[in-house]
């Protein structure tokens, strides 16, 4: 019987088309908040004080999981994310922990105020 070199050939492939399915390619909108998130100025409050105040932005992570390094630099990336979606050329820190963070944002563009 052939049966078993068949759903051995089935499987593989369904399998397969899993594994790819779980692959993401990330869509224009998110590439260019991920590029304006990278030219935000870390700055201090000083710096900003003729600029637009757009608020704060945080983030909380569940720590239990991502651990360490891997945690804190998600948190950055999404609030420098959030950032730049309100549409921040300049960012202050308020706190980074592992577990979340936050940060004052501003528009420093034309000397908006």
């Amino acid at each position: 019987m052939c049966r078993q070199p068949l759903a051995i050939a089935i499987l593989s492939t369904a399998i397969i088309l899993q594994a790819a399915s779980c692959t993401t390619v990330p869509d224009p909108e998110t590439q260019r908040l991920d590029q304006l998130a990278q030219q935000l100025v870390v700055t201090d409050e000083r710096m900003v004080q003729t600029c637009k105040n757009l608020g704060s932005v945080s983030r909380s992570a569940d720590i239990q999981k991502l651990f360490g390094y891997h945690l804190e630099k998600r948190n950055i990336q999404a609030i420098k994310r959030q950032a730049a979606q309100l549409g921040a050329s300049h960012i202050v820190w308020l706190y980074r922990y592992k577990s979340s963070a936050a940060a004052l944002v501003y528009s420093c563009r034309d000397g908006q105020k």
